[in-house]
C-alpha cells in the first residue's frame, strides 16, 4: 500500500527504500538480541526472554498497523478500489497482468532464487567450510547492516541511472561477492566477513527497487485495483524462492556426500561452495541479462525512469 501512496517514482524509491531499511533494522535485531541478551539473564532463559520479545513487538506491530489504517483507506490513491470499484480474483488479476510486471516476476524469480541459495546454506558454509561457527552470528550481523546501509545508496543511483539499470548494477556486485566465496578456505574469516559486506551492500537493491518498479508499472496501467494481488505475488515468489532452494540444494548436496557436522571430503566441500556461491553467482548473472534484454535495451521498461 505504501508504494501506492504516490505517483512520484522519487518518492516511490524512498518509501520503498525506508520501508526495508526498517526491516532489515528489525533482522539485526532479532539476530543480535540472543548475543546482548546473554548478558542480562541465565543461558537458559534467553529464548523464553527472546519469545516475549518477540511477542512484544507483534502485539506493537498489530497496533501501530491498525492505526494508520483509516488514513491508508482514507487515501485518494486508494481511494477508487474503496468506493466500490469491484477487485478481480487472484486468477483474472495475474491474467490483466502487464507484460512488463510479468518479466519483471520473471527477472525477481530468479534472483531470489539467487538470493535465497545462500541462506539456506550459510550456516552449513560457515560451520563446516570456514569452521567459524561461533562467528555466525557477527557475519549475520554485517550482512544485514550492509543492506540497510546501503539503501541510500541505491536511492542516490536510481536518480541517476533509473531503477532498472541500477538493480542490474546490484546483481553485478552481488556476482562479485559470490565468486570470491567459492574460492575461500576453512579459517579465511576476514575475506569472508568482506563476502557478508558486499553481498549485504546488494540485498538492498533486490529489497528495496522490485516493489517501487512494480508501482510504477502499476500506476502507469491503471491497474491499482489489483494492486494487493499484485504485491502480494511478489511475496510469494520470494518465499517460493526459498522452498525451491531447500528442495533442491539440500538433496543434492546429499548425494554428493556432504554430511553436516562431520569431517567432509574435498568433493563434498567443493559441492558446498557451487551450491552456496557459484550457482548462485550464475542465477544472478542471468537476473542481470535479463534485466538488460527486457527492458534496458528494449526500453520497454522505462516507465517513469529517472535517467
Amino acid at each position: 500500500q505504501a508504494t501506492l501512496w504516490t505517483k512520484d517514482p522519487n518518492d516511490q524509491i524512498r518509501i520503498s527504500a525506508t520501508r526495508e531499511t526498517f526491516g532489515l533494522l528489525g533482522v539485526v535485531i532479532a539476530v543480535a538480541m540472543p548475543s546482548f541478551l546473554t548478558h542480562l539473564t541465565a543461558p537458559d532463559h534467553v529464548y523464553r526472554w527472546y519469545s516475549a520479545t518477540l511477542v512484544f513487538f507483534m502485539i506493537a506491530g498489530v497496533i501501530s498497523f491498525g492505526k494508520t489504517m483509516p488514513t491508508v483507506v482514507n487515501g485518494t490513491t486508494i481511494g477508487p478500489t474503496m468506493a466500490g470499484k469491484k477487485s478481480l480474483s487472484v486468477a483474472s488479476a495475474l491474467g490483466k497482468l502487464s507484460p512488463e510486471s510479468a518479466k519483471l516476476f520473471i527477472v525477481y524469480g530468479i534472483s531470489m532464487l539467487s538470493s535465497s541459495m545462500p541462506a539456506i546454506l550459510v550456516i552449513f558454509y560457515i560451520r563446516d567450510l570456514l569452521g567459524a561457527e561461533s562467528l555466525t552470528g557477527l557475519f549475520l550481523l554485517v550482512y544485514f547492516l550492509a543492506g540497510a546501509a546501503g539503501m541510500p545508496l541505491w536511492k542516490k543511483l536510481c536518480l541517476r541511472l533509473g531503477k532498472y539499470i541500477t538493480w542490474a548494477l546490484a546483481n553485478i556486485i552481488a556476482v562479485i561477492g559470490l565468486i570470491c566465496a567459492f574460492f575461500l578456505v576453512a579459517g579465511a574469516v576476514w575475506p569472508y566477513a568482506a563476502v557478508c559486506l558486499v553481498s549485504g551492500l546488494a540485498l538492498g537493491a533486490d529489497l528495496s527497487l522490485p516493489p517501487s518498479i512494480l508501482s510504477d508499472h502499476i500506476h502507469t496501467r491503471g491497474t491499482t485495483g489489483n494492486s494487493g494481488t499484485y504485491y502480494a505475488f511478489l511475496a510469494f515468489i520470494a518465499k517460493a524462492s526459498l522452498a525451491l532452494a531447500s528442495a533442491t540444494t539440500l538433496p543434492l548436496l546429499s548425494i554428493a556426500g556432504f554430511k553436516p557436522q562431520a569431517v567432509n571430503s574435498h568433493e563434498a566441500l567443493l559441492a558446498l561452495s557451487t551450491a552456496y556461491a557459484l550457482i548462485p553467482c550464475i542465477l544472478k548473472l542471468i537476473a542481470a541479462s535479463l534485466l538488460y534484454i527486457f527492458f534496458i535495451r528494449s526500453k520497454s521498461g522505462d516507465i517513469h525512469e529517472n535517467t
